[in-house]
C-alpha cells in the first residue's frame, strides 16, 4: 500500500507533538512494508530525501510575509498541490492520502474531485478548542476548513477524547466515519492501518 502523509511538522522541525506523532506513524508504516511518502513544510531544507526508507518532500513557503496562519497555509498549499499532482500523474500514484490538521488539508480541497483516492483526515485539536477568538474572521475561516475537509474525508481520526467529543458536537453528520485513535494506546498505529484498509478496500 502506497501512502502519502501531509503535515506541516516533521523532524527535524518540531513545533509541538504533531511532528513526533507523524514521524512515529511514518516509521512504523515503513518498517512494516508500506510505501510511505511525506510532504512537509521546512524553509531550511527544501527538496527531497529518503530517510529510513521513507520518501520525504520538504517544501518551503514561496511567500515570505504572512498576516495570519491562514495566509501562510494557503500559499504553502500551492506547493503541496504541485507535489501531490506530480506523485499522481508522473510517478506511480498512491492508495491513501492522510492529512494532519487543517493546514495540511487545504491542498485536498481543490484536488479531491479530481483525485479519486481515499483521504483520511487527522485532528489533534480543533479551532473551537484552541482559540478564545474563534468567532473572529480568522477563527471562522479555520473552522470552515476543518468542517469542509471533514466533509471531503473518507475517514476522520481524532487523536484525543476532547477532539473526538468536539467533532461529534460540531459535525454530527460525520460520526459514522469518525474514529478515536489516542497515541497513549499501544495499538494506535495498528488502528490507523485498519482505517487505511477499510477506506481503500485493500484489506
Amino acid at each position: 500500500m502506497r501512502i502519502v502523509l501531509l503535515t506541516t511538522e516533521f523532524p527535524p522541525r518540531v513545533v509541538g507533538e504533531l511532528s513526533n506523532m507523524v514521524s512515529f506513524i511514518a516509521r512504523f508504516l515503513s518498517n512494516n512494508g508500506f510505501d510511505v511518502s511525506i510532504i512537509t513544510f521546512d524553509d531550511w531544507r527544501s527538496g527531497f530525501e529518503v530517510k529510513s526508507g521513507m520518501k520525504v518532500y520538504y517544501v518551503s513557503n514561496k511567500v515570505s510575509f504572512h498576516v495570519n496562519p491562514f495566509t501562510w497555509a494557503s500559499s504553502l498549499s500551492c506547493e503541496y498541490t504541485r507535489i501531490l499532482s506530480d506523485l499522481l500523474w508522473e510517478k506511480q500514484g498512491f492508495d491513501i492520502i492522510h492529512a494532519f490538521e487543517w493546514s495540511a488539508a487545504l491542498p485536498l480541497i481543490p484536488l479531491k474531485d479530481v483525485i479519486p483516492i481515499p483521504y483520511v483526515q487527522s485532528f489533534l485539536s480543533l479551532e473551537e478548542l484552541r482559540s478564545h477568538s474563534n468567532l473572529s474572521l480568522l477563527g471562522q475561516t479555520i473552522k470552515w476548513v476543518e468542517s469542509f475537509s471533514s466533509s471531503l474525508a473518507d475517514s476522520i481520526v481524532a487523536h484525543s477524547e476532547a477532539t473526538y467529543s468536539m467533532i461529534r458536537a460540531l459535525y454530527p453528520w460525520c460520526v459514522k466515519k469518525l474514529h478515536l485513535v489516542d497515541f497513549n494506546d499501544a495499538n494506535a498505529v495498528e488502528k490507523i492501518i485498519r482505517i487505511y484498509k477499510e477506506v481503500s478496500k485493500l484489506g
